[in-house]
């Protein structure tokens, strides 16, 4: 309870700093100007290819389910997740996704647990190569530091598992719970199997499409409707430390973090704050939105019930007892 309530004071800490930091010294009446100079044609057409850049996320998961998901189901998880994400905090929307295929394609909670580590872990192993880039562009190694430590300590454990499997498992004593353990078990089991060159390459090419689509509806938002007229090197720069403040666990969809990261960003190449935050606000809302609404879509169509699902507090055990059934 004290961990869960020191994690909720985290959250608010850094999104409330977020919010100070972003209205400290606003112009509205510039804010206002800056949203009224974009083409309303033309943020139609990039909502519209949205659900575009979705195309190899979907795709990935496909390769990481052994084809054993149809296209169709993975993209449709893959938006539920994503949907959910901008409702409840704490990137609870992997939960939705993970049911989903479940209920769709009989893929069990700990194979889909697993499936979600290999798609965040190479995420953030993505993240960290576009951080190096930047921070050496801009002299900011500081800025490596929180995600070269998650990215390294992940690794470390999985080359400890695959070496000296009996240590790596002795240290899953430290989770407190029998059925946390015994899914834990069951997880590393999966990753353990998929510690091989083929697969860690072709997973790295289809991470490098997933972030390629990603990179080009940002340049194509911040250069095509902002006018800013990044170079390229600017773009990249930008893009990585907006996605390292949109995957910090803080408010639903990252409101107000992902805000603050872009005029962050933007302030370093000498973009004014009110220009950055309408950039910001309008990229935004022109994602959640189709992600939203395709998300409410897709669950109409699912037995998910999302209340009973975050009050269930273990996937584990759902997990567990699918096996005991022979599911």
């Amino acid at each position: 309870m004290a961990n869960k309530a020191f994690s909720l004071l985290l959250r608010v800490a850094l999104v409330g700093g977020c919010v100070a930091f972003l209205f400290n010294d606003l112009d509205l009446n510039g804010l206002w100007a800056a949203f009224r100079t974009y083409n309303p044609w033309l943020l139609g057409l990039i909502g519209a290819l949205v659900p575009m850049a979705f195309l190899p996320p979907a795709l990935r998961l496909v390769f990481l389910s052994d084809r054993q998901l149809p296209f169709k189901t993975a993209y449709a998880g893959f938006l539920l997740g994503m949907g959910m994400n901008n409702i409840f905090p704490a990137k609870l929307g992997e939960l939705f996704k993970i049911s989903y295929y479940k209920q769709k394609s009989a893929i069990p909670i700990s194979r889909g647990m697993g499936m979600v580590f290999w798609e965040r872990f190479f995420d953030l192993n993505a993240l960290l190569t576009i951080g190096v880039i930047t921070a050496l562009a801009l002299e900011k190694a500081l800025l490596l530091v929180p995600i070269l430590s998650v990215v390294g300590g992940f690794w470390a454990f999985l080359l400890l598992d695959y070496h000296l499997p009996n240590l790596a498992r002795h240290l899953l004593r430290l989770i407190p719970f029998e059925a946390g353990r015994a899914f834990a078990r069951d997880v590393l089991d999966h990753l353990r199997d998929r510690l091989q060159v083929r697969f860690l390459v072709l997973l790295g090419i289809h991470t490098a499409l997933v972030w390629i689509g990603y990179c080009a509806m940002f340049y194509i938002m911040f250069n095509g409707v902002g006018g800013l007229g990044l170079a390229t090197g600017q773009a990249v720069a930008v893009f990585a430390i907006t996605s390292m403040g949109a995957a910090l666990p803080s408010s639903p969809g990252a409101l107000g973090v992902y805000e603050a990261a872009v005029v962050l960003a933007l302030g370093w190449f000498g973009v004014a704050k009110e220009e950055a935050l309408a950039l910001a606000v309008t990229f935004h809302l022109i994602q959640m939105i189709p992600m939203m609404a395709g998300a409410a879509f897709i669950l109409m169509g699912t037995d998910i019930n999302p209340w009973t699902m975050l009050r269930n507090k273990s996937l584990a055990q759902d997990d567990t007892k699918d096996a005991h059934h022979g599911g």
